[in-house]
């Protein structure tokens, strides 16, 4: 049984997405870029199409997926990435290894930024690219 606050927090980040679904994320992102979300629980909940192309899931496959079946829990606690000192508007960047289909692995760039509302931490927007890319 999910709590209020998370079916409200849910919504929230749905809204999210939904308001900036139609400009493609341009303000953290471009079209060159492979990105997700992910909400607070470390569900992915929105993935776009160069993602899919890039790791070789499908959309649907993707949607199913936790943060951990992408990245090695050893990669996620190395960087204290996702879910540690979350500070709103701050971009953090470093270079980890993703798991791709099938079964292999892929060095990306990796950037991520926390989305907040009031105040609220919702989720967070991930991109990811080349490691040699600037």
């Amino acid at each position: 049984m999910t709590s209020t606050y998370d079916d409200q927090s849910r919504n929230l980040l749905q809204l999210y997405i939904d308001s900036n679904i139609d400009k493609e994320f341009f303000i953290l992102s471009n079209k060159k870029n492979a990105f997700f979300i992910i909400d607070k629980q470390g569900k992915i909940v929105y993935v776009n199409q160069l993602c899919e192309e890039k790791l070789g899931y499908s959309s649907t496959d993707m949607l199913a997926m936790r943060i951990r079946d992408l990245f090695a829990e050893t990669e996620l606690d190395k960087g204290q990435i996702f879910f540690k000192d979350k500070v709103p508007e701050t971009l953090s960047t470093f270079n980890t290894q993703i798991y791709v289909s099938p079964g292999e692995c892929l060095w990306v760039k990796l950037t991520f930024f926390p989305i907040y509302y009031s105040g609220e931490y919702l989720g967070t927007f991930i991109i990811l690219r080349d490691p040699q890319s600037k």
